[in-house]
């Protein structure tokens, strides 16, 4: 019973951890982007 109650709560926080590092490398890749696409347009030219 222990066992299975501990899995369960080591399994809920490693989904955790895996969603908070998946957020977190979203919104790193989301930064990058932004910074990667304003330099791609030329200055005088609309997107």
């Amino acid at each position: 019973m222990l066992c299975s109650a501990h899995f369960c709560l080591h399994k809920a926080s490693l989904s955790y951890y895996c969603q908070s590092l998946t957020k977190l490398v979203k919104g790193q890749q989301g930064q990058m982007s932004t910074l990667y696409a304003q330099p791609t347009v030329p200055p005088g030219v609309s997107p």
